[in-house]
């Protein structure tokens, strides 16, 4: 019985672990209720940079769930493996450094899709298309690493 136990708790804490997260690399994709386009309503539009965290696969298709917890069918081609977070909290700053004693490059706001561009503990560079929105965030205030 011990054995059985040990084996269930494993699989638990592997499970996280196991997931795997894709992000979105043209300007916006469709989530789908449905693993086609022929037959299926769109769940949701999401941008370039989107991070999405991969639940199951069939065929060319992936499901996948996104920050807000919607979860939707995309195409594989649709997306790939950089690196890339989203901002889960409403209005936070965007420093020039990695740390709160660096000044506030610009604010970001709730749903904001980046790139990652490096990392330095609990911090993270992110950035996108516009050079100009490129800083250092806490990597608490983010989903998708």
């Amino acid at each position: 019985m011990k054995v059985v136990a040990l084996f269930f708790t494993a699989l638990l804490l592997a499970g996280p672990a196991l997931a795997e997260t894709v992000a979105v690399t043209v300007d916006r994709a469709e989530l789908r209720d449905k693993p086609a386009v022929s037959g299926s309503k769109v769940v949701a539009t999401v941008p370039l940079a989107t991070p999405l965290e991969v639940r199951d696969t069939q065929d060319r298709y992936l499901q996948v769930k996104d920050f807000k917890g919607t979860t939707g069918w995309i195409h594989n081609t649709l997306v790939g493996k950089s690196p890339a977070v989203v901002i889960t909290k409403d209005s936070v700053n965007v420093r020039k450094g990695p740390g709160t004693e660096h000044p506030v490059a610009f604010k970001g706001m709730r749903g904001e899709a980046y790139q990652v561009l490096e990392q330095q503990g609990d911090w993270v560079r992110i950035g996108g298309k516009d050079e100009e929105r490129s800083g250092w965030i806490s990597k608490n205030l983010l989903w998708g690493l």
